[in-house]
């Protein structure tokens, strides 16, 4: 995919500080993409979200370029059947979560839908390889608040999932395991910090299940 990116390589420099970044393993390339996030100003007066994109192949940091809009806490996903980039949620610069999946396309990010009811950052994504689905579940519409919803993404409309599942949460750690085929989570925090959780679940096509709580 990063053949097709137009955009000037510039090398022997690394990614600036940063925090509620995101990053992923590239199949195509064979190497790891980080994107985005936010670092507060050196004032300590504000926050400067970023939107550029970098390739790590091991032994150096390679800038590709600035994508997109800046955004804090978004998360990506690779679909392995496509060999597609995702990105789902996060905050823009205005600190509203946005509620868009987006697909990287030519350099270029191209919304595929936007879901006031979805809005969200720091929440789980994953591509379900067995199912062929783009997994969304929790995140935080802002501040003081968190979503505890999962929805589906067949390639055309998402669904609304019910029945049984985790605690409303953010900031949690949520990935695909290929050989067993579900999709697993750990941890989190609520709406605020006193609410910590330490289970972990796990989601296939039979919906959440809780499978350990260290609590």
């Amino acid at each position: 995919m990063l053949c097709a990116y137009t955009t000037k390589i510039v090398t022997d420099i690394k990614p600036p500080k940063r925090a509620h970044h995101e990053m992923l393993y590239d199949e195509t390339t064979q190497s790891i993409l980080l994107l985005g996030g936010s670092t507060p100003l050196s004032s300590g007066d504000g926050i400067q979200f970023l939107n550029d994109l970098w390739k790590f192949d091991g032994k150096k940091w390679v800038k590709i370029g600035n994508i997109g809009d800046e955004r804090s806490g978004m998360r990506l996903a690779y679909d392995t059947k496509r060999k597609k980039i995702f990105s789902y949620g996060g905050f823009k610069s205005d600190n509203q979560a946005q509620g868009q999946l987006r697909i990287l396309e030519n350099a270029k990010w191209a919304t595929l839908s936007d879901m006031p009811d979805m809005k969200a950052a720091e929440g789980g994504f994953v591509y379900d390889e067995q199912r062929d689905r783009l997994i969304v579940f929790g995140g935080t519409p802002g501040h003081g608040q968190a979503n505890g919803t999962t929805w589906e993404w067949d390639g055309s409309v998402w669904k609304k999932m019910s029945g049984v599942a985790p605690a409303a949460r953010q900031g949690f750690a949520m990935v695909y395991d290929s050989k067993r085929k579900k999709t697993v989570l750990f941890g989190g925090m609520g709406s605020s910090p006193d609410q910590m959780y330490t289970d972990t679940w796990e989601y296939d096509a039979d919906g959440w299940k809780k499978v350990a709580d260290n609590g």
